[in-house]
């Protein structure tokens, strides 16, 4: 009996033990179990923050990237405005300086026009004076050539009826040929004729005096 019951104590002895075993092996294998989890909790942890860190350079870089290339663009329409005013500004000083060369041109048109017209006025005005000399000369030569001829009553008359007649006839063809030369000449012409036909009856009234004196 002794025997028997130390036997029992013994296999529970043993049983106990190996449960304790078999709890500490249990304990060991959570213990391990947890220590992995929290492990694999760290590294998926660290994979979002690596992830998220991944991202935000990326987003930081896309940022720099669009800064970069609104600059360049910003750079770029400045240039083309810069070109656009320099082209712009070129055209204006083109164009007055073209403006200037025409007012020059129109300038140096005028004074030429000007010249020329006075050029034409001075020469008007010297064939005037000639012409005004000419006919004094030929009054003065047609005076004197009456005073001379003043005892020559019958040839007088008949050279002056003949002048009348060929003055008639010049008279007509120089009306025919130029009516404005006519026109400005016709107040002179009247003039003279007034003038000749005064002196005629002048001359008649003195022939008729002597006439009258002689038969006394």
């Amino acid at each position: 009996k002794k025997e028997k019951r130390k036997n029992e104590r013994k296999k529970k002895e043993s049983k106990n033990e190996r449960k304790k075993k078999e709890s500490k092996n249990e304990r060991k294998k959570k213990e391990s179990k947890n220590e992995r989890k929290k492990k694999e909790s760290k590294n998926e942890r660290k994979k979002k923050e690596s992830k998220n860190e991944r991202k935000k350079k990326e987003s930081k870089n896309e940022r720099k990237k669009k800064e970069s290339k609104n600059e360049r663009k910003k750079k770029e329409s400045k240039n083309e405005r810069k070109k656009k005013e320099s082209k712009n500004e070129r055209k204006k000083k083109e164009s007055k300086n073209e403006r200037k060369k025409k007012e020059s041109k129109n300038e140096r048109k005028k004074k030429e026009s000007k010249n020329e017209r006075k050029k034409k006025e001075s020469k008007n005005e010297r064939k005037k004076k000639e012409s005004k000399n000419e006919r004094k000369k030929k009054e003065s030569k047609n005076e004197r050539k009456k005073k001379e001829s003043k005892n020559e009553r019958k040839k007088k008359e008949s050279k002056n009826e003949r002048k009348k007649k060929e003055s008639k006839n010049e008279r007509k063809k120089k009306e025919s040929k130029n009516e404005r030369k006519k026109k400005e000449s016709k107040n002179e012409r009247k003039k003279k004729e007034r003038k000749k036909e005064k002196r005629y009856k002048e001359n008649k009234k003195k022939e008729e005096r002597k006439k009258k004196g002689q038969r006394k």
